[in-house]
């Protein structure tokens, strides 16, 4: 084997593996993608333990006429409602959250749904935490969701 077909090949493995290891983005206009792919570098920059639970579990965001995001198999769902609020802080907070459920769906964690919201609710509230852009309304809601959640797992 000649240097040149080393070279390409171990070229073309590195291309692979991460062009494998990147989250599709779909783009509906609006600038939504933009936002979206905003909101995916804010939590890599953020930090290893936020960026390495999206990344291994989420390989897709896409969008749905809902009041609320979800996720659907590897996919963050992310509502129409949260998109038009125009905060890229509440979509990254979004993707944290679906990607913890899936996170939890992946290690096979069984809970009560109401212990799993209030997990991923926390899990969205310590991201918010050390993030830059804390908007005040996401904070609260985030935090309400937390007390509603405990309160129902009572």
């Amino acid at each position: 084997m000649c240097v040149k077909d080393v070279v390409v090949a171990t070229l073309f493995s590195f291309f692979t593996f991460f062009s494998g290891a990147q989250i599709v983005v779909d783009d509906v206009g609006d600038g939504w993608k933009a936002k979206v792919d905003s909101a995916l570098c804010m939590i890599e920059h953020t930090g290893p333990e936020y960026w390495d639970e999206v990344s291994t579990n989420c390989k897709k965001v896409t969008y749905w006429m809902g009041d609320f995001s979800t996720s659907v198999d590897s996919s963050v769902v992310i509502s129409t409602h949260d998109m038009k609020l125009g905060s890229v802080c509440n979509i990254a907070c979004a993707i944290i959250h679906e990607s913890h459920h899936m996170e939890i769906k992946r290690l096979g964690i069984k809970m009560r749904e109401c212990e799993e919201e209030l997990e991923c609710y926390v899990r969205e509230g310590r991201f918010v935490d050390v993030v830059e852009c804390r908007e005040a309304w996401l904070v609260a809601f985030i935090y309400r969701s937390m007390m509603s959640y405990s309160e129902k797992c009572e």
